[in-house]
């Protein structure tokens, strides 16, 4: 069958190949290739294409909360390789014949029994360039259900985040919750890509889909995220610290609602500037008392160029030069 490399980083890290089973091959493999990667100080993680590794139990619990697998502690890809390529993940034929084994998959097992985990954590030392691998079903008390960043740059291309749940165990600090999805201090990067119904819910909620410290966007979209809160939400579909560019992208039909307190950003919530160029935010809400910038809120700056800012409730756009 003939296959289409991912161009994944050049590095003179190791690679550590993980089959979906058999001999190194499956989660236990996925774990050893981690960890002996954070040994390393570094390294790139090739997984089978179309497998999906399953995750049914806890491997450790940080200051983050409980994880599926090690923390990432160096600078590390996680990727797969596919006849799919760039443009069969947009649904062109590239004409390659053979199977089209599609992206790997790391899974938190849907068995009621399964405790409740994140799927990958990095550490403040570690980075991670995430490529056609999907992460799906995560949970989390705290943040990032699929992924949590302490701050390392967070790297995604042609990959669907869907299905993931941030929920503030009761009792527990505040019940302040960030990310459905993704959690990063730092920058976020996605191309390709996917952040899909993913939820947060909590006392106060920030980023239904993601919450970062920036967000660049490149052909990918933010859709039909919730972030559900009490006293206080911010950014049903993203929120950031810095700033928001999108470039053919979407962000659309994103919820926040919060019960009892002010609701800000049903699309995008940024301290930081916004640009969206040929790009569109459309479809969101955010509900509250009061509720405001429905779409997009800025602190700093809007502009862009050929975009769409529409049929999002309260109001399309709140921030200067809106």
């Amino acid at each position: 069958m003939a296959m289409l490399a991912l161009a994944l980083p050049a590095s003179a890290a190791e690679d550590y190949s993980v089959p979906c089973s058999g001999r190194g091959g499956g989660v236990d493999g996925l774990r050893a290739a981690i960890t002996a990667a954070n040994r390393a100080r570094g390294g790139n993680i090739l997984l089978e294409p179309g497998c999906t590794y399953v995750l049914t139990k806890v491997d450790n619990v940080g200051g983050g909360g409980a994880n599926g697998l090690p923390v990432i502690h160096a600078p590390m890809t996680i990727g797969a390789q596919s006849d799919r390529g760039p443009l069969g993940f947009l649904g062109i034929d590239i004409g390659l014949g053979g199977d089209d084994d599609g992206p790997a998959r790391i899974v938190r097992s849907g068995e009621p029994r399964t405790p409740d985990f994140r799927l990958l954590d990095v550490g403040s030392e570690g980075s991670l360039t995430l490529s056609m691998v999907d992460l799906v079903g995560g949970r989390s008390t705290s943040s990032g259900a699929a992924i949590r960043s302490a701050g390392g740059d967070l790297r995604i291309s042609y990959a669907k985040v869907e299905g993931n749940t941030v929920a503030a165990a009761a009792g527990v600090g505040t019940g302040a919750v960030a990310g459905g999805a993704i959690a990063t201090t730092g920058k976020l990067a996605l191309s390709y890509s996917h952040v899909v119904r993913n939820r947060a819910e909590g006392d106060t909620v920030v980023g239904g889909g993601v919450s970062a410290g920036s967000l660049t966007m490149s052909y990918s979209d933010i859709k039909a995220n919730t972030a559900a809160g009490v006293a206080k939400g911010n950014g049903g579909g993203v929120a950031t610290t810095g700033a928001v560019e999108l470039r053919y992208s979407d962000v659309a039909d994103n919820k926040l609602t919060v019960s009892a307190g002010p609701a800000r950003g049903g699309g995008i919530d940024a301290e930081g500037a916004v640009k969206l160029d040929y790009s569109h935010v459309t479809g969101n809400t955010a509900t509250g008392t009061p509720a405001s910038a429905g779409g997009v809120y800025s602190k700093t700056k809007f502009s862009g160029s050929s975009y769409t800012t529409e049929k999002n409730a309260p109001t399309d756009c709140e921030a200067p030069g809106c």
